[in-house]
């Protein structure tokens, strides 16, 4: 019997000891396991000869009652910790990545919406690459598609950071971002062309970037690939020419208020864009 007090009064201690001392480590259930082993040895060597029976009773049933009411607040308010926890992390300031690498650790894959791919546009089997074709295409009717120009949107939504690269052919593209409920008809749907959407142009020898009918030329080196850098909580939008280093060619700070997909545009036939296969790298 007393034994059985012992342990009881061991386990309950330990847990109370193990939630103060995970709440401060932000490691709830290692920390647990490892305070338990440890009170549990030294508790256990105790000479229970010089306590009382009554007094472990009445410690016992007080630290189980109060081990229960820290389960039961636990239990209810964990997940809103965890998730504060996550809101304030993402707050917190990160250094901007410097080296290819490092954009790599951010690298996504992406691939291109066939509901919002304009019909004179053919898709890839891997749906990553797109070409103006001759003949239009017999793409179903479908409310996200684009009519008026040669766009589409990816699949997937970016949110935090992300990284990817696009591979234009001989002719010029554009690389861009935008909220999924740009328009989809009209010149208001080209992208720049709105609020929704901010787009940078890469042809041979020039550059430009537009949001909002805003249009600002650019230069810099010739490049058949164009890397994209995105924090999207941070509002930090960049791209840059890629060849054996990467320059940055232009650098947006704004605010996004929500997911955003990113979209190609592409202008004569014969031209292609094509989302590359990146290896995601993990730096230290």
């Amino acid at each position: 019997m007393p034994h059985c007090l012992l342990s009881r009064f061991t386990c309950s201690f330990a847990l109370i000891s193990s939630v103060v001392w995970g709440l401060h480590t932000h490691n709830l259930r290692l920390n647990f396991y490892s305070v338990l082993t440890n009170l549990s040895e030294s508790v256990e060597s105790l000479s229970i000869n010089n306590l009382s029976l009554a007094y472990f009773k009445e410690v016992t049933h007080a630290v189980a009652e109060t081990c229960k009411k820290v389960q039961d607040v636990l239990t209810e308010t964990w997940p809103e910790i965890l998730s504060k926890v996550v809101k304030v992390e993402a707050l917190l300031p990160h250094p901007e990545p410097k080296s290819r690498e490092e954009f790599l650790r951010y690298s996504c894959r992406l691939t291109l919406d066939p509901n919002t791919v304009n019909p004179w546009l053919g898709l890839s089997e891997d749906g990553r690459k797109a070409t103006v074709m001759k003949e239009k295409q017999n793409y179903p009717d479908h409310p996200d598609r684009f009519t008026d120009w040669l766009q589409a949107l990816s699949k997937e939504s970016l949110t935090g950071r992300c990284y990817w690269e696009v591979e234009r052919g001989t002719g010029g593209i554009s690389v861009a971002v935008a909220y999924e409920d740009i328009s989809r008809t009209g010149n208001e749907s080209g992208f720049g062309n709105n609020n929704k959407s901010w787009t940078f142009g890469c042809f041979d020898v020039t550059y430009y970037f537009r949001h909002n009918f805003e249009k600002l030329l650019l230069s810099g080196p010739k490049s058949s690939k164009i890397g994209v850098f995105l924090d999207q909580r941070a509002g930090i939008l960049s791209f840059y020419s890629i060849s054996d280093k990467m320059t940055l060619l232009h650098k947006v700070k704004t605010t996004f208020t929500r997911p955003l997909r990113a979209g190609i545009w592409v202008y004569w036939v014969g031209d292609t864009a094509e989302f590359l296969t990146l290896k995601q790298t993990h730096v230290l």
